[in-house]
């Protein structure tokens, strides 16, 4: 009776593991097919993960796509440099005061949009959408983990459209009025 109970519980297990496999590996594929990126930062070692094609415009050629594991960078205060270094200065400060309310707890979702000069000069605007994961006893967050997607392609729609309807806006009012004609 022993032997019975505990084949099912090894096979249950084994199922769980396939399906968490099979959940991992959808994640995954619909991730690469974005085209964008995850990370996840230990706030506490300062140790940082990401993968996805989207860091390899930002000087991360490394990042891997496939089924490679997650690059991990253990505390290095250069790569830290190196990546704030990118960010658009006006952004920086902007998104400052909100991260640290999002790492002391007072916000439970990071939710970003800030500009990254990529490796041909261009700024690329970003959204970075971040959850916490781990607290501490006094709320402060331990470890977050997000997602950065790459929204240029937006910011320039929505500024197009913008133009547009100025333009359209200014030859509206330079019509004559139809009622007084």
């Amino acid at each position: 009776l022993c032997l019975c109970g505990g084949t099912e519980i090894l096979r249950s297990r084994a199922r769980a593991m396939n399906a968490l496999r099979q959940h991992e590996a959808e994640l995954l594929g619909a991730l690469r097919a974005s085209g964008d990126g995850r990370w996840e930062w230990d706030v506490r070692t300062r140790h940082f993960s990401y993968y996805g094609r989207l860091y390899r415009s930002f000087g991360l050629s490394n990042s891997p796509d496939g089924d490679a594991a997650p690059v991990r960078v253990l505390g290095d205060r250069a790569f830290w440099r190196r990546w704030n270094s990118r960010r658009h200065p006006d952004d920086l400060q902007r998104l400052a005061p909100y991260l640290r309310r999002a790492l002391n707890g007072q916000e439970e979702m990071f939710n970003a949009e800030f500009r990254m000069r990529d490796d041909q000069g261009r700024w690329r605007w970003l959204l970075s959408r971040a959850r916490a994961v781990e607290h501490d006893a006094d709320g402060r967050v331990l470890r977050l983990s997000g997602l950065d997607l790459d929204v240029t392609e937006h910011h320039a729609m929505r500024e197009a459209l913008s133009t547009a309807e100025a333009k359209y806006t200014t030859i509206y009012q330079t019509l004559p009025d139809a009622a007084g004609i």
